[in-house]
């Protein structure tokens, strides 16, 4: 038997917080807040198939495995197909509940992987649970994120701006805007935005007047706030303070 895939970790970039990755949705021209969705009435929600990896717009794309036993029911053989930097654990149960890793990982590669257990135990289950895949720039984006971004998985910054190029692809479509850009005219430059963990397409950071307390903590604001970043000078005076207002 096989149960249905475990999901691995949820995206690092997931401003909306919707459950989806960012870079999915970008790469699908799904609207924001529709990670629970089901876009192509699958069955599968926009969210689950941004772990699994599959087209969120196509019904027939879905994850899937097919198992085949042997006539005495020792060998069991479960396939699938592995997309292209995703990675897969299969576990083995006795119970459904209490679930063991079996054999290596296994690296997608956009063909079709198999696995054939020996143990002979019976009953037994397998599942195949989709790990967490490895982020090699260290960017927040995933190598399958950047794969489906059309960014290089093994390079942070090609162009030298300060700014991820999976993060500018993602939120702004283009490497154009650079540091310096305010794309969404919030007043906020692209780098600041990046630093903050805030959308540089969609105008909802802002630079206002503040009050601060005798500790340096944000006293009077128009809207509370979060992700404050604070600018100190030469004597540890806070000068300036960037943050993203829950209620903009």
């Amino acid at each position: 038997m096989i149960a249905l895939p475990a999901l691995a970790a949820g995206a690092l970039w997931d401003l909306d917080g919707d459950g989806m990755s960012d870079a999915f949705a970008r790469r699908y021209g799904l609207p924001e807040g529709s990670g629970g969705r089901d876009s192509d009435g699958d069955g599968v929600s926009n969210a689950e198939e941004a772990v699994a990896g599959t087209v969120p717009t196509d019904s027939d794309s879905f994850f899937g495995a097919w198992m085949e036993a042997s006539s005495d029911g020792f060998l069991l053989t479960v396939r699938w197909h592995g997309v292209a930097e995703k990675r897969y654990q299969v576990e083995r149960s006795t119970d459904l509940v209490t679930w063991s890793p079996v054999g290596s990982i296994y690296f997608g590669a956009g063909a079709m992987l198999a696995h054939t257990d020996s143990s002979g135990l019976s009953p037994r289950y397998l599942r195949i649970t989709i790990v967490a895949t490895p982020d090699s720039d260290g960017d927040g984006f995933d190598d399958w994120e950047e794969t489906i971004l059309g960014t290089n998985k093994l390079v942070r910054d090609a162009d030298a701006d300060g700014l991820s190029d999976a993060w500018e692809v993602a939120y702004l479509g283009t490497l154009a805007h650079g540091a310096t850009g305010d794309p969404d005219g919030d007043g906020v430059s692209a780098l600041a935005e990046y630093q903050l963990g805030t959308n540089p397409g969609k105008s909802d950071t802002t630079t206002q007047t503040f009050t601060y307390d005798s500790v340096g903590r944000l006293a009077t604001v128009s809207h509370p706030a979060r992700n404050a970043t604070y600018d100190h000078d030469a004597e540890g005076n806070i000068r300036t303070v960037l943050w993203t207002s829950v209620n903009p």
